[in-house]
């Protein structure tokens, strides 16, 4: 009887394996994103060049007064850097962020954030968000919004102590409604999607209920004023 293998059958045979591990790793890199790193997928325009477990790159910018600030000086522990431009979708997300940081007590991380936002607007914008927060400034369209795709905003980066980027979050660009982004940044910080919901907490807020529900999210965001926020806190 003659045998059905020989050497030429081998080498199809094995020129097959190889090609389906090649096709499967490729279907793998396009249909899945890793877990915490929205650099993985989305608009290759709005991925920084930098990724998880890379080391945040160090910038210089200056506070309210003035004073410039190094960000490897500020990171010290668990940190949340945000971008703002100061518009209702920023307000909404960092008053939503004040509310999550409130519910986590002393293992809540530092936030620092870059706004392009005018100056004068610091005290205001500190009174409605009610979030404790480091903010320095740049002018718009500025290399540091530009490094970390900052624009559209708001975009927020988790770094560990050592400014290691542990977490890269959705830009914008990439969603439909700020509302995703809400419900991404508190799973990151460890509540359930919908919000900081625990015991006595039934009625807490959710992102869905917390962030107003601003629709598309434009290209370009410009302070607006305060948003509307219907959050009880």
């Amino acid at each position: 009887m003659k045998r059905w293998w020989n050497p030429k059958t081998c080498l199809l045979l094995g020129i097959g394996l190889l090609t389906l591990l090649i096709l499967g790793d490729y279907l793998r890199s396009v249909l899945i994103t890793p877990a915490g790193s929205a650099a993985a997928g989305g608009d290759p325009k709005y991925r920084p060049a930098f990724r998880v477990g890379d080391v945040a790159p160090d910038f210089s910018l200056p506070d309210r007064g003035g004073k410039v600030h190094h960000l490897q000086d500020l990171v010290r522990r668990d940190t949340l850097l945000c971008f703002t431009c100061g518009c209702a979708n920023c307000l909404d997300l960092q008053t939503y962020l004040g509310i999550l940081i409130k519910r986590m007590g002393e293992a809540a991380p530092d936030v620092i954030s870059v706004s392009t936002m005018p100056r004068d607007r610091e005290e205001t914008y500190f009174r409605d968000t009610r979030l404790k927060q480091k903010i320095l400034y740049e002018p718009k369209e500025g290399p540091v919004m530009d490094l970390y795709k900052g624009h559209p905003c708001p975009r927020v980066y988790r770094l560990k102590g050592d400014r290691t980027v542990a977490w890269i979050g959705t830009s914008p660009g990439d969603v439909p409604y700020v509302q995703v982004i809400g419900s991404e940044l508190a799973e990151n910080l460890g509540f359930p999607p919908e919000g900081p919901i625990g015991p006595g907490e039934a009625g807490a807020p959710g992102a869905t209920e917390t962030l107003a529900p601003t629709g598309s999210l434009p290209e370009k965001h410009e302070a607006t004023g305060r948003s509307s926020v219907r959050a009880s806190r």
